[in-house]
């Protein structure tokens, strides 16, 4: 079932992973990466993202997801 996104000019995610935005990246794998959230609530809050560009979670192909959840899993023994 199609989720309707509005469009959009830039994907601020794609911005940071070309180098095209300032960002800091704490840790990646192959299909993904984890940034410091600019506006964390909690200190060392992190957004853990596809490198591929993905309208939604449901538009991510399964080797993407099982990336996501890996991240954080690996960080946490940090």
């Amino acid at each position: 079932m199609p989720f309707p996104v509005a469009p959009y000019e830039s994907c601020s995610f794609c911005l940071d992973l070309s180098g095209d935005r300032e960002c800091a990246f704490v840790a990646e794998n192959e299909f993904a990466a984890a940034e410091v959230n600019e506006r964390q609530y909690e200190q060392g809050a992190m957004l853990i993202i596809p490198k591929n560009h993905r309208e939604t979670i449901l538009d991510m192909r399964e080797h993407e997801v099982d990336a996501v959840d890996r991240l954080p899993k690996r960080m946490r023994m940090a």
